[in-house]
C-alpha cells in the first residue's frame, strides 16, 4: 500500500515537472519579453526535483543557458538576461574552449603538423568533449549553489512571515490586556466614587418620615395635592442632595439622585408635591 502511494506521488510530481517545463518552453519561444516567466517556471520545476539536465533537455537549451537564466532570476531580473553581458560571457566561453583545445594539442605526443585529418578531428572532438564536461560540472555546481540560495531565500521569507505574525499576535494580546485593564480600572473608579458618596452622605442622618398630613390642594396630581411634613434637618439634607445633581463625578451624582428620590418615596409624595411653586 505504501509503495503504491509512493509511486502515485512520484507520478504526480513528474507530471507537475513536465507541465512546468512545457510552459517554460512556450515562454522561451515567445521571445525575450517572456524570459522572466520561463525563469519562474524553471525555478518551480527545480523545486519539484527536476535536474539541470532534465530542464535543459525539455526546454531545448544547454545546462549553462538554464543556469544563466536562474542566476538572472536570483539577481532580481536586473537588465537583460541575454543582453551584452550574456554575449560577452558567451565570447569568453568560446575563447576558453579554443584555448583548451590548443592546450590539448600542445600536450599531444604527435606533432600536429604530421597528424592526419582524422587524427586532428578526433583530437579536437576529444578536447571539445572534455571542455563540455568541465563546463557541465561547473554549471551543475552553480545550479546547486543557486538552488541552495533559493532555499535560503524562501526560509528567510518564511521566518520573517512567522516573526510578523508573532508580533501582530503579541500586539493584539497587548491591546486586549490594556482594554481589560482599562475596564477594570473604570469599574474600580465607579465603585470608589459610590463608596465616597456613601461616606459623604452618611453623616447627614436619617429619620423615619411619619406624620404626613394630607390637605386639600388644587386637585389630583396638581400642585399641593399632598403637603409633606419635613424637619429643617431633613430639608437641609434634601437640598444638599439636590445640589449634587450637578456634580461632575458620575458616581456621586448618581448616588445623590438615588438618595433624594428615596427621601421622596419615603414621604409618599411625587416631586410635583414636594417642590413648591416659585410663583403665585
Amino acid at each position: 500500500m505504501a509503495h503504491s502511494e509512493d509511486k502515485l506521488k512520484e507520478g504526480q510530481r513528474q507530471w507537475r515537472v513536465d507541465a512546468l517545463l512545457r510552459e517554460a518552453k512556450k515562454a522561451i519561444d515567445a521571445g525575450e519579453n517572456f524570459m522572466h516567466v520561463a525563469a519562474e517556471k524553471i525555478a518551480d520545476a527545480a523545486e519539484q526535483g527536476a535536474t539541470q539536465r532534465k530542464i535543459a533537455e525539455d526546454v531545448g537549451k544547454s545546462a549553462a543557458w538554464v543556469n544563466t537564466l536562474l542566476q538572472w532570476r536570483l539577481g532580481g531580473y536586473q537588465g537583460s538576461c541575454f543582453g551584452p553581458q550574456a554575449k560577452a560571457k558567451r565570447v569568453k566561453a568560446e575563447r576558453a574552449k579554443t584555448e583548451h583545445t590548443e592546450r590539448v594539442f600542445s600536450q599531444t605526443k604527435h606533432d600536429p603538423a604530421s597528424m592526419t585529418e582524422a587524427q586532428a578531428q578526433a583530437a579536437t572532438a576529444k578536447a571539445h568533449a572534455d571542455f563540455a564536461k568541465a563546463e557541465a560540472d561547473k554549471a551543475k555546481a552553480e545550479a546547486a549553489k543557486a538552488k541552495a540560495n533559493e532555499r535560503a531565500r524562501k526560509a528567510e521569507a518564511e521566518a520573517n512571515e512567522r516573526a510578523r505574525k508573532a508580533e501582530a499576535k503579541a500586539t493584539t494580546a497587548k491591546a486586549k490586556a490594556s482594554a481589560r485593564w482599562a475596564e477594570e480600572a473604570e469599574a474600580r473608579a465607579r465603585q470608589a466614587s459610590a463608596e465616597a458618596a456613601d461616606r459623604m452622605f452618611a453623616g447627614m442622618g436619617t429619620r423615619s418620615f411619619g406624620g404626613i398630613g394630607n390637605s386639600a390642594g388644587i386637585g389630583p396630581g396638581g400642585y399641593g395635592s399632598k403637603r409633606p411634613e419635613m424637619t429643617k434637618a431633613e430639608r437641609t439634607k434634601l437640598v444638599a442632595l439636590l445640589n449634587h445633581l450637578g456634580n461632575s463625578n458620575d458616581g456621586e451624582r448618581d448616588m445623590a439622585a438615588r438618595k433624594a428620590d428615596a427621601m421622596r418615596e419615603k414621604l409618599g409624595v411625587g416631586w410635583n408635591d414636594l417642590i413648591v411653586r416659585a410663583f403665585r
